[in-house]
């Protein structure tokens, strides 16, 4: 199992939903003016190994973390619905096949409060998931 075929994976079902909004993806260059918008990223918080020799991944537990960016001062329906949305991507139970693998969404999406952050309203989803080799 690899790390990029977590990630791809992950990042992959949010671009061919299509929620008709730019998607800034980790480490891409992209207009931060654009709005609405949603920022990726993902945190690894767990990894285990299979065996002490090698660099195999057996299980990885991460987070999924999207925020949700829309204009300030247009109210919060925007924002929710685009979270809201995204959260439907990814409810708890969900399995991903990828190589060698598989990944399940853990538990329902976690959508924070929203909150102002520079020119945009932003507001997290956190989307807690477990990749497993098969």
């Amino acid at each position: 199992m690899r790390t990029q075929d977590i990630r791809n994976a992950l990042k992959n079902r949010i671009i061919a939903e299509g929620l008709n909004v730019t998607e800034h993806m980790p480490n891409v260059d992209g207009n931060h003016a654009v709005l609405p918008r949603l920022e990726v990223s993902i945190q690894i918080i767990d990894r285990t190994g299979g065996t002490l020799k090698g660099n195999e991944i057996k299980r990885e537990v991460g987070l999924l973390s999207v925020s949700v960016c829309i204009e300030q001062g247009v109210g919060e329906d925007t924002a929710f619905t685009l979270a809201d949305q995204l959260s439907d991507l990814f409810p708890e139970g969900l399995n991903l096949a990828i190589t060698d693998g598989r990944i399940t969404i853990l538990e329902p999406a976690d959508i924070r409060g929203g909150y102002p952050d520079d020119k945009c309203w932003r507001i997290p989803v956190i989307i807690r998931y477990e990749a497993e080799t098969t």
